[in-house]
């Protein structure tokens, strides 16, 4: 395994409803730990800033073409995924929208690989849901957006 570092950007995409798009995933070499669901997002390339890369990956998993505005939070995470472990420094955005049926054409091969499905979830299903999710405060982070 090797470690890697990057900066990251996270989007809460909100619907007028307090309800947040989530993405489910599972890490093919770790099969046996199952899905988690996530916020859209990921790493940012090289010529971009945590913006740029906001905007790009909500365009990539979701299909929307929105501005999204920054939070006042980042975090520090480590996780294994693949075969690798990422230290990732997270910058998260929100974005208000009305409710809309993603569009995951835009997925690149390793999201196709390791997404699974696309889902809103209100802070109520959140709150009382034993699935895994990230962050593992989401609801706090909703109310805080």
């Amino acid at each position: 395994m090797s470690d890697i570092q990057r900066s990251a950007a996270r989007i809460l995409v909100r619907d007028r409803d307090g309800a947040v798009l989530l993405l489910q995933g599972i890490d093919p070499v770790r099969p046996q730990d199952g899905s988690f669901w996530f916020t859209p997002g990921g790493g940012l390339e090289a010529d971009e800033d945590e913006l740029d890369a906001a905007i790009r990956e909500l365009r990539e998993e979701t299909g929307l073409d929105a501005l999204p505005r920054r939070l006042p939070v980042e975090r520090d995470v480590v996780f294994p995924f693949l075969e690798d472990v990422l230290h990732q420094h997270e910058s998260w955005f929100v974005v208000d929208v009305e409710r809309f049926e993603p569009d995951t054409r835009g997925w690149t091969e390793l999201e196709r690989r390791t997404h699974s499905a696309v889902r809103w979830w209100t802070p109520e299903e959140l709150a009382a849901t034993s699935e895994t999710v990230y962050p593992s405060d989401i609801v706090e982070l909703l109310r805080s957006a």
